[in-house]
């Protein structure tokens, strides 16, 4: 995910975001398996090097470097005054949904906080909402985009997946008009399963500055489609 949004602030000339959007959070797993992560590696990051990992015969030193380049990064970047928390924010159409997601949200918040001598994150509230919540035009967002998977399995009968990803693409667009109406720069990206959906995700952003990448991960040949709310040149 880290590679995925630097890639796409890369090709898309989009500065370090102040917020990271994910605007179809569902129940909030990404965010809540992020932040479990967050805090079981958080000790390996404060601890001292003399770590009893060391000692052990499956612990490359690979691994360890690694390990002490992740701390060092942290330790200069928490020490430059001018570095800001990077706030996410949770979005979600079904209200069915949120009363869950904010009880992750307070329990990733809580795991987050644990972890603050390492990390620049903080996570905000979770919403449901119709809008896309206000920013100003210094606030620059970076994107997750991708439709959560239960909705893809549900909505896979009704239309298949080129259909779900039309209507999420619709969604989209509309969310980025509104940005640019509020002077945000945003990016970010979508990966679709096939040449379909990316089409059909690709049909809906039309307006707005695109770039397509092939990707293969886990094995699996997908499309990732980085975009922003830039109108198309």
């Amino acid at each position: 995910m880290q590679r995925l949004a630097e890639t796409s602030q890369a090709k898309l000339n989009i500065t370090a975001p102040t917020h990271v959007l994910n605007p179809f959070c569902g129940t909030g797993t990404l965010l809540h398996e992020s932040a479990l992560m967050i805090s079981r590696t958080a000790h390996l990051l404060s601890e001292s090097f003399r770590l009893p990992y060391l000692y052990l015969p499956f612990f490359k030193d690979k691994a360890f470097a690694h390990v002490r380049k992740k701390k060092m990064d942290n330790v200069e970047l928490l020490a430059n005054k001018n570095v800001k928390p990077v706030s996410y924010i949770g979005e979600d159409l079904d209200q069915g949904l949120c009363t869950a997601t904010e009880k992750w949200f307070v329990e990733a918040q809580s795991k987050i906080q644990t972890a603050a001598t390492v990390t620049c994150f903080q996570v905000d509230s979770c919403k449901q909402s119709n809008k896309i919540s206000n920013f100003s035009k210094t606030d620059s967002l970076w994107i997750l985009a991708n439709p959560p998977f239960g909705l893809r399995l549900s909505n896979d009968s009704r239309g298949g997946s080129e259909k779900v990803y039309q209507l999420f693409g619709s969604r989209l667009s509309e969310m980025m008009s509104s940005l640019a109406k509020q002077n945000t720069k945003a990016c970010g990206v979508v990966l679709c399963p096939d040449e379909d959906t990316w089409r059909a995700v690709q049909k809906e952003l039309r307006q707005f500055e695109q770039v397509c990448e092939h990707l293969t991960l886990g094995g699996l040949d997908i499309r990732a489609l980085y975009f922003t709310n830039l109108p198309r040149s």
